[in-house]
């Protein structure tokens, strides 16, 4: 991402309706460099929230053989000149085949660095839609491309407009809503288990390695660190119950 595009991710119609969310990201990283690089969305489709099962060019292997795969949510990385929603609409049809419903959250949860987990409530507007979560780390793998220090991915929740398909994505998952904070309070767990876990589907365009272990990444790191922090509310116009909290 070119400077001038990290400046441009910064003026996303987001911040300039919630400038809140910016001051959160500035306090809470001391005036390090940041740039806005991400959207994601926690996808409702009925009765499920769905997931995806990261690409094989992202696995990591370690010692004993073992694959450790990404369960990630709906989304991908901003292309040049495009803001959040532009992107949530082109990877909803790209990974789903279908347009997302972008609907506004009542408050967002910011997590830093995969563990602290802090709430902004900015005044609601019309104009925007308000994210559910901000996910905030370390630019660790993306140095030669982001100068930034610190990249951002801003994740609101939706629903499907139409039927889905398994489309530019590895694995898709389907969790009963219900469901959704015991599977995250068991990961990482092994590939089999998740195939198997009451209620949950799965569509895979290749197999999973016998040795594969689940585990959460970004945005749904970020929804596992919140929920071990206190409610996830869904906003009404899903028409679901919060989600309930867990625990260790």
């Amino acid at each position: 991402m070119p400077a001038d595009q990290r400046a441009e991710s910064r003026r996303d119609p987001l911040f300039a309706s919630y400038p809140d969310l910016a001051a959160e990201i500035e306090c809470q990283r001391a005036g390090s460099s940041w740039a806005l690089t991400g959207a994601s969305a926690l996808v409702v489709s009925g009765p499920d929230m769905l997931m995806e099962i990261g690409k094989p060019r992202h696995w990591r292997h370690d010692r004993d053989g073992a694959a450790h795969i990404g369960l990630g949510a709906i989304g991908g990385s901003l292309e040049a000149g495009e803001t959040l929603l532009a992107c949530l609409e082109r990877e909803g049809r790209e990974e789903l085949g279908t347009a997302l419903e972008i609907q506004s959250a009542e408050e967002t949860a910011f997590c830093f660095d995969e563990q602290r987990v802090s709430r902004v409530t900015p005044a609601p507007r019309a104009a925007h839609p308000l994210p559910c979560l901000i996910t905030v780390g370390e630019n660790r793998y993306r140095r030669t491309a982001i100068a930034a220090r610190t990249l951002a991915i801003a994740t609101y929740w939706a629903r499907v407009s139409g039927e889905t398909r398994l489309g530019d994505l590895y694995g898709l998952v389907a969790i009963p809503i219900a469901a959704v904070s015991d599977l995250l309070a068991a990961l990482p767990v092994p590939g089999q288990e998740l195939l198997a876990w009451p209620g949950v589907r799965v569509a895979l365009s290749g197999p999973l390695p016998p040795e594969a272990i689940v585990e959460p990444v970004w945005t749904i790191q970020t929804l596992r660190q919140v929920l071990l922090a206190g409610d996830l509310s869904a906003p009404p116009s899903l028409a679901i119950e919060g989600m309930r909290r867990f625990y260790r």
